[in-house]
């Protein structure tokens, strides 16, 4: 019998869709934001914490003289049976006296009920006199955060359970 190889693109593309794919669908499919502000006499300073992997990975921000918040809208290009189409992606924005500080940096066309939660809560906070601080947390996990989930779940199940392989067929190779 003749024994082949798998040719190295092969061996690349592999580790790209069974490794490389769920880990980066867990990253940026699982994401939340936290949102705290203060009234500082007519000013509003805000201070952005979003969290990516579950909370893995976080990115911190700061917005100074915080006058508004809003959308900010990309253009995606996507290809179907039926041909290219543009789609709209948008993510989170404070607009300050200096221009604009991202609450969210990932652009998506996914998790629209919670950013629009979190734009209604700001903007009443916003027009209220409260003086009391304002916190939000938005959770924005999408199919491809679950997908992902899984992926890594399934890896770090294998990892763990390879000592154990090794040890047990160890312990088997023993009199």
């Amino acid at each position: 019998m003749e024994k082949r190889k798998a040719s190295l693109i092969l061996v690349i593309l592999g580790f790209i869709v069974i490794i490389v794919l769920p880990l980066v669908f867990f990253i940026f499919g699982w994401h939340s934001v936290d949102v705290a502000c203060e009234r500082n006499g007519q000013s509003v300073n805000c201070r952005i914490e979003e969290n990516f992997a579950a909370g893995l990975y976080v990115r911190e921000a700061i917005a100074t003289e915080v006058t508004g918040i809003g959308y900010k809208t990309h253009q995606s290009h996507s290809t179907s049976g039926s041909g290219a189409r543009t789609v709209l992606t948008s993510g989170l924005v404070f607009g300050t006296s200096g221009g604009s500080v991202d609450i969210t940096v990932i652009s998506s066309n996914t998790a629209d009920d919670a950013k629009k939660q979190l734009i209604l809560a700001f903007r009443a906070w916003q027009d209220s006199s409260s003086s009391q601080p304002f916190a939000h947390h938005a959770d924005m996990v999408d199919i491809f955060g679950w997908l992902g989930g899984i992926g890594v779940a399934f890896w770090a199940w294998v990892l763990l359970s390879w000592p154990y392989y090794l040890w047990k067929q160890k312990k088997a190779a023993q009199p």
